[in-house]
């Protein structure tokens, strides 16, 4: 759609939303404001009895986690269109992270392959199979900043990096919505959360962050900030309170930046409860102070507490706040609505809602992105398998679980979708070689509960915490008689994603006992780490052969492993967020600020100060070999820094050649140790070299100084050209 013809399109649009908000009631104007929960099961309630009359009075805008049944959907469309009296429809929304039916790689594994395109494919898939069961509304992407790992949710995020993150958040956005985010395959995003959430302080969900103005610009905005750019429609406040002020209250980050500095014309709506949680903080009074400051502050839709719908009538009439307030917020709800069509096509077609397989198409590109976000961190001359192996054994509680393939965020995947690694290294190997399987433990062995009548959930004291499925002495058997054992370890998925904060970053449960048994056969060993966060796991990281991390990898998980074990695949992702030695480093990433002292290393018992693999560390099955950065003028008088990479292994490999730059010095503060400028992935065969040239430019160079302002310094740069983030050596670069 060209430019001229949108604008006609959006003046349209405006001038049908200011047709209806003139003949809005004041509670149907609240109601457009207030977001319910339609259960996750349909026998949890029963919308169609429990909602129907708040529908027809006008009083209910939007859902939250809509069931999954379009017939449903539209029953209630129904009520809403042909009963209300203005007609005007609910907005249908629903987490779906890392796809629909079809379950992709969760999002810190996707990031790994550094391919933003492979978000976008994604994404295109997640929002055809969403709209097709009723969903308009999708809460993703997720542009928290992951740089604490205890942090459950780092899972969801695209990594450390806002460069990276940028661009693999803006990609989700064109998949989500495309060119028209009105035609019936296309939803509406939702940016989260606004902001400054991943900051929590010990890596304790729903806490307090404390981010410095400098922080917050050049670390977490700059993700959000690509997918209003990219055009997302709606945005998610966060839980946290920055400075003390509660997010979803927080006027200077919702009308200040996203509004009046970003031009931000979609609306915004809370986390769940986040409203009335603002009392909990001890920074609103009651329900009725919560709701002024939240809509004050910018945010415009209330999930779930009814607040708005309960509270604001009364302060209208009392004067505690205006009805130009209430009017934009709602302006903004229905022009969004508007936007996505939901006015013209309020109902979806029932016949094809739930198809019975996954298209060709979907299973094709969930493989792709499983091979792509599974990260070769080490590798002593195992892996390919030489295909001479006569035994291997497959170890551990991962080996054949189809439920911890899908990983958290995945209500709509089927376990009957998952191909799991038992089934296809069978296959991959073919019958001649015996593939010998043997969990040897559970995943998870956390003490046992139970809950009370009053809902309270407490510690069974007559549960049993023994593993009862721990079976060691069959593992190291199978272990002894095999050429190879691959291990498959890692943590539980219910220990990831939201309120799964952790103290330690180990194995759950006696996998470590497990794998410890194991390696004293002296057996070469694979360990596959399945997990939604980096793992600090020195002794499988020291004493394995071979380490692939595979993250949450969907329903192709094993195929796309048995293809990288077998060499039917090559391994090219790359780290988007570091993995520490240990908890105690934590938060620990490679763009820290440099310090006043760069060469101390400040642990008693730790003698570095670096992570044990820094972000955008990958292993090839071949060798890459870079020569010095140079600096190269261009036509135009600008700079391009330059390096010639060679493949000096005897395989075909695919390197992700990343650009750094530091600023020396700057008044405006100090920039970080390096910053990550510019990537591009190259295909090499062996003994074949290519040049790779970066440009430096304003955007290589820059950053954003605390009035939001894009800033480049004159002055001296160092730049690097390297495999991955502190290493190699730079070239001094002096801009003008």
């Amino acid at each position: 759609m060209s430019t001229q013809t949108q604008e006609v399109a959006d003046m349209a649009i405006n001038e049908r939303v200011e047709s209806l908000l003139r003949q809005m009631t004041i509670r149907e104007k609240l109601g457009q404001l207030t977001q319910n929960f339609s259960g996750r099961k349909l026998e949890e309630r029963n919308p169609e009895v429990d909602h129907a009359e708040s529908i027809r009075k006008g009083e209910l805008g939007a859902y939250i986690w809509a069931l999954y049944d379009a017939p449903m959907r539209n029953r209630l469309q129904r009520i809403a269109v042909e009963e209300s009296r203005l007609g005007i429809p609910i907005i249908f929304g629903m987490d779906i992270i890392h796809g629909s039916r079809t379950t992709f790689p969760s999002s810190i594994g996707l990031s790994c392959s550094f391919e933003p395109d492979l978000f976008e494919r994604m994404q295109t898939i997640a929002a055809r199979e969403a709209a097709a069961e009723g969903i308009d509304w999708i809460f993703t992407p997720m542009c928290d900043l992951a740089r604490d790992p205890r942090w459950g949710r780092v899972v969801e995020t695209c990594g450390e990096d806002p460069y990276l993150s940028a661009l693999c958040n803006a990609a989700q956005v064109r998949g989500l919505q495309g060119e028209d985010p009105a035609a019936p395959d296309r939803v509406a995003a939702c940016l989260k959360h606004f902001v400054g959430y991943s900051a929590s302080i010990g890596g304790r969900d729903y806490n307090e962050t404390e981010i410095t103005e400098w922080s917050l610009r050049n670390g977490h905005l700059p993700a959000f900030k690509a997918g209003i750019e990219t055009g997302a429609l709606t945005v998610m406040s966060s839980f946290n309170a920055m400075g003390g002020i509660p997010a979803v209250a927080n006027r200077r980050a919702l009308t200040g930046i996203l509004r009046e500095e970003w031009g931000f014309e979609g609306f915004v709506v809370s986390d769940w409860n986040a409203v009335q949680e603002t009392i909990n903080w001890g920074y609103a009074r009651d329900r009725a102070d919560a709701s002024c400051l939240a809509i004050s502050a910018g945010n415009d839709m209330d999930m779930l507490t009814f607040s708005y719908l309960d509270t604001l009538e009364a302060e209208l009439e009392a004067g505690r706040i205006a009805m130009e307030v209430v009017d934009l917020a709602v302006r903004r709800v229905l022009w969004v609505k508007f936007k996505i069509g939901l006015f013209d096509r309020p109902y979806v077609e029932e016949e094809s809602w739930s198809p019975p397989q996954i298209p060709q198409e979907a299973r094709e590109l969930a493989k792709e992105c499983a091979t792509k976000s599974t990260v070769l961190l080490k590798n002593e001359s195992v892996l390919p398998l030489s295909g001479k192996e006569k035994q291997l054994a497959l170890i551990g509680p991962f080996a054949e679980d189809a439920v911890e393939m899908l990983g958290c965020w995945s209500e709509r995947g089927r376990l009957d979708d998952v191909v799991t690694l038992s089934d296809a290294l069978r296959s991959a190997v073919g019958p001649d070689v015996a593939v010998n399987v043997c969990k040897g433990c559970s995943s998870n062995t956390m003490p046992r509960t139970k809950t009370l009548q009053d809902g309270t959930t407490v510690r069974d004291e007559d549960a049993p915490e023994e593993d009862d499925e721990w079976n060691v002495e069959q593992a190291v058997a199978l272990a002894e008689k095999s050429d190879v054992v691959i291990l498959a370890l890692g943590e539980v998925k219910g220990w990831t994603g939201e309120a799964a904060s952790r103290v330690d970053l180990g194995l759950t449960g006696k996998q470590q006992q497990l794998f410890d048994a194991v390696e004293q056969t002296g057996k070469p060993i694979v360990s596959i780490l399945f997990s939604g966060r980096p793992l600090a796991v020195s002794e499988v990281y020291e004493r394995s052969e071979a380490v692939l991390c595979a993250w949450q990898p969907g329903i192709e998980a094993g195929s796309a492993l048995a293809d990288l074990l077998t060499g039917k695949a090559e391994p090219s992702a790359r780290l988007s967020m570091s993995v520490p030695y240990s908890v105690g480093q934590v938060p620990i990433y490679y763009n820290r600020p440099r310090t006043g002292r760069p060469n101390s290393r400040n642990y008693r018992d730790l003698d570095t100060f670096d992570p044990r693999f820094h972000f955008g560390y990958g292993l090839t099955y071949t060798r890459f070999e870079y020569g010095a950065v140079i600096l190269e003028e261009e036509e135009n008088g600008g700079f391009q820094a330059c390096v010639e990479v060679r493949n000096i292994g005897d395989r075909r490999g695919t390197e992700t050649v990343q650009m750094y730059v530091r600023q020396l010095s700057c008044h405006s503060g100090a920039r970080p140790e390096q910053e990550l400028r510019g990537f591009s992935q190259i295909v090499l065969e062996p003994g074949e070299s290519t040049v790779v040239r970066f440009s430096l430019d304003d955007a290589a160079l820059g950053f954003t100084n605390l009035k939001g302002q894009w800033q480049v310094d004159p002055g001296a740069y160092h730049v690097w050209i390297a495999p991955h983030a502190h290493s190699g050596e730079p070239a001094l670069y002096q801009h003008p």
